[in-house]
């Protein structure tokens, strides 16, 4: 008897020690600079396997560490935690402070797809010059034809230039500038402008650097605007210096998102039942030369930074929305890419800096992300500066270069900027027009419109030939 369970015994131990160890799943791939010393990364979380209620408790489970802290306005601490976490609207993951400990937790997890440094963008502009109040970039979406100014010393105080656009002025459409926030009181915005939300330290509820309140009045002021009858609203995701993290971007992009899904039209019916009309020609006045007054701030040559989904229409139940993204880097963030890929998506028109380095946007972040509107520059002479990115990516050219807009020294105030930064803006409120013309556009057929409506060939000097960049410039529709 005893024989017969010690030949058991030792059976069962050979078969166990025979037993095939259970396969190690690779480590989720991590994505960083070589040279980089940051605490912060992004975590993908794959779909479907974390529930975001529970996901800080996952979190604490699997680092055995205490609670972490939730806070979107704590980006720049060094303590270990999470800042950002969004659900799978337009990106699911987290993003937080992680040692190199819990990095390599995290990467063994099957939940997790990848991990990526949480790299700091910036705004895309170039050089600052002089103030001014002759919005040209305005009159050179409406022009057939160049402009006719001096072959040399252009006074950019020249008021005579028209600007025609559709009556409608993209009225009952939603314009979000995720950039360094907006000077609301502004005259030039009237009672159009809101601020959302900031996700970034610095100043709340306002802007400090500029930048995003120069973008977002050439968007949609009602002087220096191209969209006058648009909706503005500041979602502040770069900081007082013009910079910010990946991560609070992705936030911005979140927020949208959230807005654009439970946002009814309250205009709907006046947007369809909306006929083009007599368009009109506005010239500018000489009585806002006061506008312009003392507003230097010392703007740095920044750079700007893979690919199809099918788009849907926001139908007659939202409003449709446009976001404005002059901000970028020089590398790839496939966060950022796929949360503007998610954005576009849903429905929401995304218009982005092509970048100030003088080279193919190639797969930079995000002007790099195929379904989006990635903009370049050019000048009144129609010639393309040398700071403009170019590429294949490149959907159209627009106004970049001294380009007058609001100034944050008061509610009067203007300044002059240059940079694709400046472009994109004409651009996002190109979308806006179209969009309040139709809402039904979808955003792949907005940016087959504008490159349809644009003129083929009438970039000079400095356009990169052999590059597979197209040669064309952003023109408002004439009927």
């Amino acid at each position: 008897m005893f024989a017969s369970i010690l030949t058991t015994l030792l059976l069962v131990l050979h078969l166990a020690n025979c037993a095939p160890l259970p396969q190690s799943r690779p480590l989720a791939p991590l994505y960083r600079r070589s040279d980089s010393s940051t605490t912060r990364y992004i975590v993908s979380i794959r779909d479907n396997t974390v529930d975001p209620a529970n996901r800080l408790t996952w979190l604490n489970r699997i680092l055995a560490t205490s609670t972490p802290k939730v806070s979107a306005k704590a980006v720049d601490d060094d303590e270990n935690g999470v800042v950002h976490q969004w659900d799978a609207a337009v990106f699911n993951g987290v993003a937080g402070h992680f040692d190199e400990q819990s990095l390599d937790i995290l990467r063994a997890q099957n939940e997790v797809a990848w991990i990526e440094e949480d790299i700091i963008l910036q705004k895309s502009v170039a050089s600052l010059t002089q103030q001014s109040n002759a919005p040209w970039g305005l009159s050179r979406l409406s022009s057939t034809t160049p402009l006719s100014v001096p072959a040399r010393n252009f006074d950019p105080t020249n008021t005579t230039f028209s600007y025609t656009f559709p009556t409608t002025a993209g009225k009952g459409v939603d314009i979000y500038i995720l950039d360094s926030g907006i000077r609301t009181t502004h005259d030039d915005f009237g009672n159009r402008a809101q601020f959302l939300e900031t996700f970034v330290n610095g100043a709340q509820g306002t802007d400090r650097d500029g930048h995003g309140t120069h973008v977002a009045c050439t968007t949609a002021g009602s002087f220096f605007g191209v969209a006058k009858s648009a909706n503005v609203f500041a979602v502040k995701v770069l900081n007082d210096q013009g910079a910010g993290p990946i991560s609070a971007i992705i936030s911005g992009l979140s927020l949208v998102s959230e807005r654009f899904a439970n946002q009814t039209s309250t205009n709907s019916n006046s947007n369809n039942n909306a006929t083009a009309g007599g368009a009109q020609a506005v010239v500018s006045p000489p009585t806002l030369r006061a506008r312009a007054v003392a507003n230097v701030n010392n703007f740095t040559l920044l750079n700007q930074l893979p690919t199809s989904l099918n788009s849907t229409s926001p139908g007659t139940g939202f409003r449709p929305a446009v976001v404005n993204m002059s901000l970028g880097g020089s590398g790839n963030s496939r966060s950022l890419d796929r949360a503007v890929k998610a954005l576009i998506a849903q429905g929401v028109v995304v218009v982005v800096a092509a970048g100030n380095d003088g080279v193919d946007v190639g797969d930079s972040s995000p002007a790099g992300v195929a379904e989006a509107i990635s903009v370049g520059a050019m000048d009144v002479r129609d010639q393309v500066p040398s700071f403009s990115n170019f590429g294949t990516q490149v959907a159209v050219f627009g106004p970049g270069k001294d380009i007058i807009s609001c100034g944050i020294n008061s509610d009067t105030g203007s300044a002059v900027l240059s940079g694709t930064s400046m472009a994109a803006p004409h651009v996002a409120g190109l979308s806006a027009l179209l969009l309040g013309e139709d809402p039904t556009l979808t955003p792949a057929q907005v940016k087959t419109k504008i490159q349809s409506l644009a003129l083929r060939g009438a970039l000079g000097r400095g356009f990169k030939t052999g590059t597979g960049t197209q040669n064309l410039v952003a023109q408002v529709e004439s009927k």
